[in-house]
């Protein structure tokens, strides 16, 4: 059983101002650029190397996350 969307709402939001348009800086789910779209909704995990987190699409690991509760990576 995955979580609610209420812990979805407390996930930290990424800036768009702390996005870059490279290669490197893309979702880990579906590989797009966080700026291929004009208005991002880009969320940190707090896991990865260096405690810095993962970022996501909002819409892509929302939707890992209401089905699992497990971490994506």
């Amino acid at each position: 059983r995955g979580v609610p969307d209420s812990f979805l709402d407390t996930l930290e939001r990424v800036p768009k101002s702390e996005l870059k348009d490279t290669d490197d800086d893309v979702c880990a789910i579906c590989s797009e650029r966080f700026l291929s779209d004009p208005f991002p909704l880009v969320v940190r995990l707090p896991c990865g190397a260096g405690g810095r987190g993962h970022r996501f699409d909002l819409e892509c690991v929302g939707a890992w996350l209401r089905v699992n509760s497990t971490y994506v990576l």
